[in-house]
């Protein structure tokens, strides 16, 4: 696959914020933009994570059509190493993390690997289809941890298993935004626009939350990854 450098750079970007927010996430005297909100809220730090989950979404589709193109069935196998790689390497990273960092029991590369494997799921689907079925994702997520998982969320760092749920939707409407950017970018544009508002208005019913992995952090995230990356 041919190298592009707004790729490059998108995720040089990223790396280079996870170092800065990583490096000071236990200093004292450090602006609270630069930390994790400490429950409802957005900061600087809040937008790490989501940028390697768009991240991932910018090879995604080419990744896989051009295994399918040649075998279909091994397509997906690759895939779904490399996604059970992610899951694998994570835990093992969190494992030794515990001696460290109190409760670091779930990483990043956990919720790349499970987002993967819901984005296998659906990524020959049109994207219309794959915008619906991340937006059903998300209600049926946001729902269950309004009246019965919150706690189970907020146990574990980046959501645990069920905020892998919700990471996936992402991982979804990022490819369905890439995917709209190669086609015409000013439909991108209007797609990150909507996002935006959504996220914003389903605010109020639904607190932007980091810790929670809320429906309104998804959106606010992807328009903001979106507009980094434009």
């Amino acid at each position: 696959m041919k190298r592009i450098l707004s790729w490059d750079r998108y995720r040089g970007l990223a790396i280079l914020l996870m170092a800065v927010v990583n490096d000071l996430a236990t200093a004292s005297g450090i602006p609270a933009f630069l930390k994790h909100a400490p429950g409802i809220g957005y900061t600087l730090a809040d937008v790490v994570a989501p940028m390697f989950i768009f991240a991932m979404g910018l090879t995604f589709m080419a990744s896989f059509q051009k295994r399918y193109a040649q075998n279909k069935v091994d397509a997906y196998i690759s895939l779904i190493k490399r996604n059970l790689a992610f899951i694998g390497l994570g835990a093992i990273f969190s494992g030794v993390g515990v001696y460290f960092v109190e409760g670091a029991d779930w990483g990043v590369l956990q919720a790349l690997g499970v987002s993967g494997l819901i984005t296998l799921a659906v990524i020959r689907l049109k994207p219309v289809q794959r915008t619906l079925i991340a937006m059903v994702i998300l209600a049926i997520y946001q729902c269950s941890i309004t009246f019965w998982f919150s706690e189970q969320v907020l146990a574990h760092l980046h959501g645990g298993i069920l905020g892998a749920i919700s990471w996936g939707a992402l991982l979804i409407l990022a490819t369905v935004l890439l995917e709209l950017y190669s086609q015409k970018k000013r439909t991108m544009a209007y797609a990150i626009f909507l996002f935006a508002l959504g996220g914003l208005a389903l605010s109020p019913i639904a607190p932007i939350s980091k810790h929670l992995v809320s429906a309104s952090y998804i959106f606010v995230s992807l328009a903001l990854c979106g507009t980094i990356f434009w």
